[in-house]
């Protein structure tokens, strides 16, 4: 795919996530009469990485097409709020006598109808391996966080990204590793800090540092599954140094999460010692084993003691207490409080009828009807639009639905005529 159409399919992505053909893309301004009144408008920045080595010309491409990727998951992510405009940043050659491989900070204006909150909770890393390795397992990794934060948040996520990555795996090969970006809508109530502790598996650098931010992923879940990540704010995975003696490589990190609980009127959240949390004596690895089990069993317990006026819990950093051998042990805290009844969601609309509109015989020269109604609703940009719109051979009921459209609600053009899917 050439450049010009990957960035008329960004155009069309960017035109449709905002709900309006006339809106433009790339480097257009939006829509204002499509945003309420009191739209937050924030800009975002990420990393768009192609892959090394090939001709120029190829690795260029795959440049164009990881911003191509970058915008797609941005436009995915971003959910009902609206992409008013975005740019791939010029693009570098990093790959020095490996070859060719361009990268540069992607960028992107995104409008909501939200407060906004953002914030960096933690590295994310890839495996150690050769140099294109490295940058494809960094990518895999940026894509798996993202998709649990969006699994986390739900629609209050807003925007995520990871950084440009730089190379820490020192004479090990090469391993990358970068910040993550988050754009949240907070949630609103009082907030109570639980904070913890992550490690990693005893071993090689790639392995320990790799299982580290696994194994804050895993907190993340494991808290927000108690509590629910519907109160979550912020949260961080703290900075992973390595506390490892000749055993190897042992990276762990202090953590923090944040949660806002819209609790009752005249109420307010407790906080309760939930005592010892005492793993057993051995190795190293054996002792955070076993303070890890222990700990995941006495805050189950502090849940299922708490019943509905459960809130949150954690154990916090652990202490060496064992003589002669490994052994660990930490506090632990819960929260509890009676939160304030929340209105019953409403019932979804019932799915469109479509089976009248996709069922029957195709459009007749749907290029030429679509560039006659984009002309004369002063919409664009048109060939790319139109591209999109006849690309999967829409039927005659489709396109007709199209031209009965008003000019002032071309954004019935997918949602009502099902058109670009």
């Amino acid at each position: 795919m050439s450049t010009s159409e990957l960035q008329s399919r960004a155009n069309l992505w960017i035109a449709l996530a905002v709900g309006c053909i006339g809106c433009g893309g790339g480097t257009g301004t939006g829509d204002d009469a499509n945003l309420t009144e009191g739209t937050v408008r924030f800009e975002i920045s990420g990393a768009a990485v192609g892959a090394l080595g090939g001709p120029e010309d190829a690795a260029r491409a795959s440049w164009q097409a990881a911003c191509d990727a970058w915008l797609e998951r941005t436009v995915k992510l971003a959910g009902s709020a609206s992409i008013e405009a975005y740019e791939c940043g010029e693009a570098k050659d990093i790959g020095g006598s490996d070859g060719y491989q361009f990268a540069s900070t992607a960028t992107a204006t995104i409008a909501a109808g939200l407060p906004t909150e953002t914030f960096e909770p933690g590295q994310i890393a890839g495996s150690i391996g050769p140099r294109a390795v490295a940058y494809a397992s960094w990518q895999a990794a940026c894509d798996k966080s993202l998709e649990r934060v969006k699994a986390i948040y739900g629609d209050r996520l807003l925007a995520g990204t990871c950084q440009l990555p730089a190379d820490i795996g020192g004479s090990d090969g090469w391993m990358l590793s970068s910040a993550l970006s988050l754009w949240i809508a907070p949630s609103k109530g009082e907030v109570v800090t639980a904070k913890g502790w992550v490690a990693g598996a005893i071993g090689q650098r790639g392995i320990s540092f790799s299982t580290w931010r696994e194994g804050c992923d895993a907190w993340l879940a494991d808290l927000t599954a108690r509590s629910t990540g519907q109160f979550l704010m912020q949260y961080s995975c703290g900075e992973a140094k390595d506390i490892g003696d000749s055993g190897g490589y042992l990276f762990a990190s202090p953590t923090t999460a944040s949660f806002a609980f819209p609790l009752a009127e005249g109420s307010a959240a407790e906080t309760k010692d939930l005592g010892a949390v005492d793993g057993t004596a051995g190795s190293r690895a054996e002792a955070i084993a076993s303070w890890q089990k222990a700990c995941a069993a006495k805050l189950d317990q502090a849940k299922a003691d708490a019943g509905d006026r459960y809130l949150a819990s954690v154990c916090h950093e652990p202490k060496d207490v064992g003589s002669g051998t490994w052994q660990y042990s930490s506090s632990a805290t819960a929260w509890l409080g009676d939160l304030a009844k929340l209105p019953e969601p409403e019932d979804p609309p019932p799915p469109p009828a479509d089976d009248a509109l996709k069922d029957g015989p195709p459009a007749a020269n749907c290029k030429e009807r679509c560039v006659a109604m984009m002309t004369a609703c002063n919409a664009g940009p048109i060939e790319s639009t139109c591209d999109g719109m006849c690309a999967p051979s829409p039927t005659e009921a489709q396109l007709s639905c199209a031209e009965a459209t008003s000019c002032d609600h071309l954004e019935d053009w997918s949602g009502k005529c099902l058109l670009f899917q």
